[in-house]
């Protein structure tokens, strides 16, 4: 069943961040102008690939493959005379699926090019969607790289003359906000960079997360 937790954390923690920047660190590294101008680029770019990936339709497949030679559209009969594989019907969509599509148990629907299902985002990322999936993810990561140049800023403001331990300290107790952010940013950053990592990977093979052929 999907699973709200990982999607609320996710949209949770982009609201938590753009709200922690604009109230707290903008407005005392409102002076570093590039880096605000870049920070502000970022986040509209970021917000509107994420609304996108929200509302675009993934590759839905509802209709069965397209027979050239008889023109027609399949059936499950043609997979039984000659006999042909049977794992290309879809029992829940009954139809036909066209080549690297796969059917999606959580969204109950059939996918073209379905690279898998994201529950982050609460629906699948396939043909129609796949590249904007991994230019958000770069958008995100880049987002994230920028905030904690903020934070490192804030810091150096505000702890001057200070030890790291000291800085530490002063942050877990008495900026709890900031501090929960630079670390949860910081853990996604390497989390971020590895999935970007990985689905280049998949995608430079030729091949899906969820279809992949192991030599």
């Amino acid at each position: 069943m999907q699973n709200p937790i990982f999607a609320g954390a996710f949209g949770a923690g982009l609201v938590h961040t753009s709200a922690h920047y604009w109230l707290y660190l903008s407005p005392l590294t409102g002076n570093y102008t590039i880096l605000s101008i870049l920070s502000i680029v970022l986040m509209i770019i970021t917000y509107y690939m994420y609304y996108l990936l929200l509302t675009k339709n993934a590759g839905v497949v509802t209709q069965s493959k397209f027979d050239s030679v008889g023109n027609r559209r399949m059936t499950i009969v043609d997979l039984c005379i000659p006999q042909q594989k049977l794992d290309d019907y879809c029992t829940f969509c009954e139809i036909v699926k066209p080549r690297r599509t796969k059917h999606c148990r959580l969204c109950e629907q059939c996918f073209e090019e379905m690279d898998h299902h994201c529950l982050f985002l609460l629906k699948c990322v396939a043909k129609n969607n796949h590249v904007l999936f991994i230019w958000f993810l770069i958008m995100c990561v880049l987002s994230m790289i920028i905030y904690e140049i903020h934070i490192s800023i804030y810091i150096s403001m505000v702890t001057i003359d200070i030890t790291w331990g000291r800085i530490l300290y002063i942050l877990f107790y008495d900026d709890a906000w900031t501090f929960s952010l630079a670390l949860a940013n910081a853990v996604s950053i390497l989390w971020g960079v590895n999935l970007i990592r990985f689905q280049l990977s998949v995608v430079s093979k030729g091949q899906l997360t969820a279809i992949q052929v192991h030599n």
